[in-house]
C-alpha cells in the first residue's frame, strides 16, 4: 500500500502531498512533548505528487505537525530513535515485545477493535486492517517466555504457537513470519550463543542492585560510578556493555527522566527473576542492534509498549560500529537528561569506560 502525508503549506493556500514519505525519527525530547501536548513535529523528505507546478515531481524536505487526539501505547523503536507504528510499518520486519503481542490480541478481532476495547483513538489502529507489506516476527515472544526463566526448546515451540494465534485472528493481514524447524533451531541458537552473556549480566545486576535505586549526588556521582565499573569487571562485562551504560545513567539522571531505573526496577528483595525480567528488555533491544547492523538496508522496527524501554532507546541512541565477539559493539550518543553531566564529569565518565 501506498502512503502518502498530505501537508498545508505555509502560505495558508496551498496543499502539498508526498507519496511513501522517509521520515526521519524522533528522539526522546519528542517523547517527552508528545506525552504532554499530543503534539508531534516530524521531518518528512519524498516526492511531491501533488501540489503547486514547482512542487511537483521534485524531493522535497518539510517540517510536518501533527497535533492529534490519537494517544500512542505503541512505539516503533527504528535506528536512532523511535516513532509510531503507522509511519515506521511500511516494507518493515516487526520485532514484536511480548507486551506488543497480548495488547493487539486483547484490542482487534479480524482487523477490528472489539466492543471491549478501549474506545479511545490510538496510533496502533491505524495499522490494523491495511496490508503495509511488513512482516512480524514472533520470535522475541518465545525467547522471553512466560516463566521467568530461558525456555525450553518444547517451550519455544508452544510459545511460538501462541503467538501465532493471537496475531492471526487480531491482525489477519499482517504477515507473519512462519513457525518452521529453521525458525526454532535459530532461537535456541540464540539463547545458547547469548547463554553465558545472559548470565554475566545477571551476575552483574545481582551485584549492583543496591547502588542503582538512587541517583548518587554529585559529591558520591564518580564513586558509585567506579562501584559500577568494579562490579562490571568482576562480572567479566566490558564497561562499555549496554546494562553496565543502563546502570551508570540509572545513578545519574534525576528521578524525573530515569528510564534506566525504569527497566532495572531496582528493589530490596532483588532476585534472580527480576534480573531475568530486566535482561529479557536488555536482550531485545539488543536484538535490535544486532538485526541493525547485520542487515542495514533491511528497514527493521522493534514494536513495544514500554514506556521506559522506548525511553531508554530515544535517549542513549546505540550506534553499532562492529561485530564483537558476543554481541556488536556500539557507540552512543547519550541525551543530557540521562548523564547530565558537567564537562569535567563527562570527561571523568569517558576515562571510566577505557580505563
Amino acid at each position: 500500500m501506498e502512503q502518502v502525508i498530505h501537508l498545508k503549506l505555509t502560505d495558508g493556500q496551498h496543499d502539498l502531498i508526498i507519496s511513501n514519505p522517509d521520515i526521519e525519527p524522533l528522539g526522546l525530547d519528542d517523547l517527552i512533548a508528545f506525552e504532554k501536548e499530543s503534539t508531534l513535529k516530524f521531518k518528512v523528505h519524498g516526492i511531491a505528487t501533488e501540489g503547486p507546478p514547482e512542487f511537483k515531481g521534485v524531493r522535497v524536505t518539510a517540517d510536518y505537525i501533527l497535533n492529534t487526539s490519537h494517544t500512542n501505547k505503541c512505539f516503533a523503536l527504528v535506528s536512532s530513535g523511535w516513532l509510531p507504528p503507522v509511519f515506521a510499518i511500511k516494507d518493515a520486519i516487526l520485532l514484536a515485545d511480548r507486551n506488543v503481542i497480548n495488547y493487539i490480541s486483547a484490542r482487534f478481532e479480524s482487523g477490528v477493535i472489539k466492543a471491549s476495547a478501549n474506545p479511545q483513538a490510538d496510533f496502533i489502529d491505524l495499522i490494523a486492517d491495511t496490508n503495509y507489506n511488513a512482516k512480524i516476527s514472533l520470535a522475541p515472544f518465545a525467547l522471553e517466555g512466560n516463566l521467568k526463566r530461558r525456555p525450553s526448546e518444547t517451550e519455544i515451540i508452544a510459545q511460538l504457537e501462541e503467538a501465532y494465534r493471537k496475531v492471526s485472528s487480531a491482525l489477519p493481514k499482517l504477515e507473519i513470519i512462519p513457525i518452521s524447524p529453521e525458525l526454532v533451531e535459530g532461537i535456541m541458537g540464540v539463547l545458547g550463543d547469548s547463554e553465558d552473556y545472559f548470565q554475566r549480566r545477571s551476575d552483574f545486576l545481582l551485584s549492583s542492585f543496591h547502588l542503582l535505586g538512587n541517583t548518587a549526588g554529585k559529591a558520591r556521582r564518580i564513586e558509585t560510578w567506579n562501584k559500577i565499573a568494579t562490579l562490571a569487571d568482576r562480572a567479566n562485562l566490558p564497561r562499555t556493555d549496554f546494562i553496565v551504560i543502563v546502570a551508570l545513567s540509572s545513578v545519574t539522571a534525576n528521578g524525573s527522566c530515569n528510564p534506566a531505573r525504569g527497566i532495572l526496577k531496582p528493589k530490596p528483595s532483588y532476585a534472580i527473576t527480576d534480573t531475568y525480567n530486566t535482561l529479557c528488555d536488555i536482550q531485545l533491544l539488543s536484538m535490535l542492534m544486532q538485526v541493525l547492523h547485520g542487515f542495514p538496508t533491511q528497514k527493521t522496527s522493534l514494536l513495544t509498549r514500554d514506556i521506559p524501554m522506548a525511553k531508554l532507546w530515544a535517549g542513549i541512541s546505540p550506534v553499532t560500529t562492529r561485530k564483537g565477539k558476543d554481541l556488536v559493539e556500539c557507540s552512543y550518543n547519550i541525551h543530557k537528561a540521562l548523564l547530565p553531566l558537567d564537562d569535567w564529569e563527562k570527561e571523568e565518565f569517558s576515562n571510566l569506560l577505557v580505563s
